[in-house]
């Protein structure tokens, strides 16, 4: 399948994981992972890893370098899409294990373990925490090294291939739940707002000394308004309407509010 197919059936399919294959021109696969629906278009990374890894030891990279300069196109499989991320880590296990792998010489595929990574259900590293020596050793090591994408711009059509990629995708209503759970978890604590506020404070503030030309708004009055001559269309003021009472029955918020205004309420 092509990248729009594969793209297509992904957004239609209800599972939150998928294992996936990656194969050359002729139908030989080369590559097996597995992807979560939080990255749900981690199959389409690795050719844009490849343009962009100037590492030659990465020998899934060199092969689909290897296709595309014979003029051939990375070929992508489904294998299996589920809503249980053991039984994902078991399919892709058991793949890799089919197939074999190039690194240690059992057979033709270009991962480098035998897959069941990750933090889910039977994941190799599940409930594993790294030592506070061990991430210190990590910070150490990476310090003072560039990123690997310092210095480095999407092309154009890099940039069109990603903005394909994620047209016409919402997040889902449980997906919404969970990320606004875990943003009351951690933007929501106390702690975190001081954290914010120390960052933020006097000269650390971006807006800290700019006033008058060079205050941002400067000059955006009139016809120079970026909403000059514009007006909300009805759907846009029914929806604005609609947020806004949604804050305002929110009993802390229009406390928070009115306390702010000094207005008892």
């Amino acid at each position: 399948m092509n990248s729009q197919e594969v793209k297509e059936l992904i957004n239609k399919h209800p599972g939150r994981f998928y294992v996936y294959v990656l194969r050359r021109p002729n139908g030989d696969p080369f590559y097996v992972g597995k992807a979560a629906w939080n990255n749900r278009l981690r199959i389409f990374c690795h050719e844009v890893e490849a343009r962009n890894c100037y590492d030659h030891r990465y020998y899934r990279n060199n092969v689909i370098k290897m296709i595309w300069d014979g003029g051939g196109q990375v070929d992508y499989g489904i294998a299996l899409f589920t809503r249980d991320e053991g039984l994902a880590f078991k399919k892709e296990i058991e793949l890799i294990k089919l197939y074999g792998r190039k690194s240690n010489g059992t057979g033709i595929l270009a991962n480098l373990s035998n897959g069941g990574e990750g933090g889910g259900n039977g994941g190799a590293n599940q409930g594993q925490k790294r030592s506070l020596e061990s991430k210190l050793k990590m910070s150490i090591s990476h310090k003072g090294k560039p990123g690997l994408r310092k210095g480095r711009k999407l092309t154009k059509e890099q940039r069109k291939r990603l903005s394909e990629a994620h047209k016409g995708y919402k997040h889902s209503e449980e997906q919404k739940r969970k990320i606004a759970e875990a943003n009351r978890k951690t933007k929501g604590t106390k702690a975190y707002k001081e954290k914010v506020s120390a960052l933020t404070k006097g000269e650390k503030n971006p807006m800290y000394g700019r006033r008058g030309k060079d205050a941002p708004m400067h000059g955006r009055y009139g016809d120079r308004h970026p909403m000059y001559g514009k007006s909300h269309t009805e759907e846009v003021r029914k929806r604005i309407g609609e947020a806004s009472r949604l804050r305002w029955a929110n009993q802390d918020y229009r406390k928070r509010v009115l306390a702010a205004r000094g207005i008892e309420g």
